[in-house]
């Protein structure tokens, strides 16, 4: 078949082939950038089996990254379905040899499946499924339907797939480096390890376990022969030495060192006692952090700030994740939180650290790993860079489905463009075409070739053209967008305690997110207990707003009517002509502030919203919902009652409440 000659000489070069619309298959690594993450990396001198198994030759392992929207893909299900495939197809016996994981755990399919279980590791598959597995050119044939099976499988669980828009290959490393994934060593039962020396090999190329994590244990030193495709060894499935460890692992203890110099020193497989763990792979969406900060090599110290973003991303922002460091490090955090303060939201910051490996609890209190002294130091050289490319980070607009259920009458939130389209035109002559109306480009093109066939101009124009529709500049139109004419938006947040943990640093990204990705000017409040308090004025600085951010801390009571008048304050005496008001909360209001009745007084506040004229969204939670509607209906404004107040929800929200402003303007 000439597809399958094709499939095998593309990846014999070491290129990557995209099946269907959302699986990209080669024998190499891939990796994914958080700023583009349609298109998808495959490192050409990056062979799959050697870097995530040791092995010692090329071209065996074949490596399979399926996307999907974030969620919990069961592995198991998975792992069913691979295992159905390759017995239909008559190969059940290649099952011991493949890998899978997702982000609901790992290992073989034929296995305990009980693997890939570290929080961090999941947290990274949450978004792909990856297959790793030894398969001969002459079984490639396998991968039609393998993948169409895991579709199948991600479409039963309700996960919609996530269109890849393009692969890329990148040059290797001008040194030659390979990829070192032996930070990433956990334990296994895979059968696809070998003694080869490539495994956890040191290398300056970029690595992601977002688009192939490695479910292998990456030791430079397993016992076993080497296997060939399509002909592993079976000596590969034993445990002679009795050890207990899965088969092909190394002994308990055993140590897993990087073998470039400057790189991390080495860890255990099984840390003992006074031992710092090994650091755990990259969250979920970028390149997995390389050996140590004093390389001189650039391609590691852009592999180290992928890292600290998507680490940044899960603490908040570079200035939250440094000041957490600082504290661990100046000795101002214990395990309860950090001392003169810090409120509940501390201890969740620290177990995220902790997590993530860069923290570690004992007798003494709370202090550094050897990864989290590592990346201090980093903050401490390249924080301005890192808060530069972070605001980049987060411009984006998801573009997944809203998992919202808006108030009756109401239909769930679309999409979002960056501004309504208003009709389609005509190109402009010369210049920049702008935004093109595909449909309409080839209405007006087929339109055109109809008049010239019908003055006697059309048969000379398909001989040039080769019988096919030929466009013309004339042919173009483009999408007519309004102008934007730039907003006041007030978030006010519920920071009661119940918001602590990712709810109030969901709310935090909103607020930085507006800021980057658009010209409006933002003010944050905040309501607590019977406090409520202006963080960020109306402003377009970042700073400002950073700075606003970190003193929000959850506590306390839910003073709702208190937040709501504040708001309208702020707006009053900032003078301001094209307000936008949304409420982000948790609950309902348990604070009261003119009768004994909470509920009632928020209710008196959301009229006053209405009074004002002010437009007004809220976004809150399925058990409050019979409240907030009344109260979105007695502001005239508009609900949004969401699973979890997660940041692409909030973000879709707002953008859509932006929207409906400017369409009234």
């Amino acid at each position: 078949m000439a597809w399958l000659r094709k499939l095998q000489s593309n990846l014999a070069a070491g290129y990557g082939v995209r099946f269907g619309e959302a699986a990209v298959v080669s024998r190499r690594i891939h990796t994914l950038d958080p700023a583009v993450p349609q298109i998808i990396a495959v490192l050409g001198h990056a062979d799959a089996g050697r870097a995530f198994y040791g092995r010692a030759l090329e071209n065996e392992v074949i490596h399979v990254d399926l996307f999907h929207a974030v969620g919990e893909a069961d592995h198991r299900c998975i792992a069913a379905s691979v295992r159905r495939v390759l017995a239909a197809c008559g190969r059940g016996g290649l099952a011991d040899f493949f890998d899978v994981q997702t982000g609901t755990g790992g290992g073989r399919i034929t296995g305990d499946l009980i693997y890939g279980q570290r929080p961090s590791l999941l947290i990274s598959h949450r978004n792909h499924i990856h297959i790793a597995g030894l398969l001969a050119d002459a079984d490639l044939d396998l991968l039609l339907p393998l993948v169409a099976a895991v579709e199948e499988a991600v479409a039963a669980r309700g996960l919609q797939i996530r269109r890849i828009e393009g692969l890329r290959h990148p040059p290797p490393d001008p040194h030659g480096q390979m990829p070192d994934l032996s930070h990433y060593a956990a334990h296994t039962d895979s059968w696809l390890r070998g003694n080869g020396e490539g495994g956890a090999r040191a290398g300056g190329a970029e690595t992601a376990p977002r688009a192939g994590e490695p479910v292998g244990s990456l030791t430079s030193g397993s016992s076993g022969a080497k296997a060939k495709a399509g002909h592993p060894d079976p000596a590969d499935r034993t445990d002679p030495a009795g050890t207990g460890t899965a088969p092909g692992a190394p002994p308990p203890g055993q140590t897993v060192g990087s073998l470039r110099s400057g790189a991390l020193s080495q860890h255990r497989v099984s840390p003992g006692a006074g031992t710092d763990p090994a650091p755990a792979p990259a969250p979920a969406g970028v390149e997995v952090p390389p050996g140590g900060p004093g390389s001189g090599d650039l391609l590691d110290a852009e592999v180290q700030l992928q890292s600290a973003l998507a680490l940044a991303r899960r603490i908040g922002s570079p200035d939250e994740l440094k000041r957490m460091l600082d504290a661990v490090r100046n000795g101002t955090a214990t395990a309860g939180g950090l001392l003169g303060g810090g409120g509940t939201q501390a201890p969740f910051l620290l177990r995220e650290l902790e997590d993530q490996g860069l923290i570690r609890r004992d007798g003494r209190g709370v202090r550094l790993t050897e990864t989290g002294r590592r990346l201090a130091i980093f903050f401490d050289q390249h924080l301005k860079e890192v808060k530069l490319r972070f605001r980049k980070l987060i411009r984006r607009v998801p573009r997944r489905a809203l998992p919202s259920r808006p108030i009756a009458g109401e239909r769930a939130s679309p999409d979002v463009r960056y501004g309504p389209i208003r009709g389609v035109a005509p190109a402009p002559a010369g210049g920049w075409v702008g935004d093109l109306a595909v449909p309409e480009t080839v209405v007006a093109g087929i339109r055109r070739a109809h008049l010239e066939g019908a003055q006697g101009r059309l048969p000379e124009h398909r001989e040039h053209a080769g019988g096919r529709l030929r466009l013309q500049r004339s042919d173009l139109h483009v999408h007519l967008r309004a102008g934007q004419r730039p907003l006041y938006i007030c978030l006010l947040i519920d920071a009661s305690a119940s918001m602590a943990g990712r709810r109030i640093l969901a709310a935090k990204h909103l607020a930085r997110h507006l800021l980057v990705s658009t010209r409006d000017r933002v003010a944050v409040l905040g309501f607590q207990e019977r406090d409520v308090r202006v963080y960020v004025p109306f402003t377009r600085d970042y700073a400002t707003v950073e700075e606003g951010l970190a003193r929000i801390q959850p506590m306390g009571l839910t003073p709702l009517a208190h937040g709501l008048t504040a708001s309208l304050d702020l707006i009053r005496e900032s003078h301001i002509r094209r307000p936008l008001l949304l409420l982000i909360t948790d609950g309902i209001p348990t604070v009261p502030k003119w009768t004994i009745d909470p509920l009632a007084d928020a209710m008196e506040a959301a009229r006053r919203v209405a009074g004002s004229q002010v437009p007004f969204g809220c976004i809150g939670l399925m058990p409050s919902r019979r409240y907030l509607e009344d109260l979105a209906r007695a502001a005239g404004g508009t609900l949004h009652v969401v699973e979890e107040l997660d940041e692409d929800a909030l973000v879709q929200i707002a953008h859509r409440e932006r929207y409906r402003q400017q369409g009234r303007l």
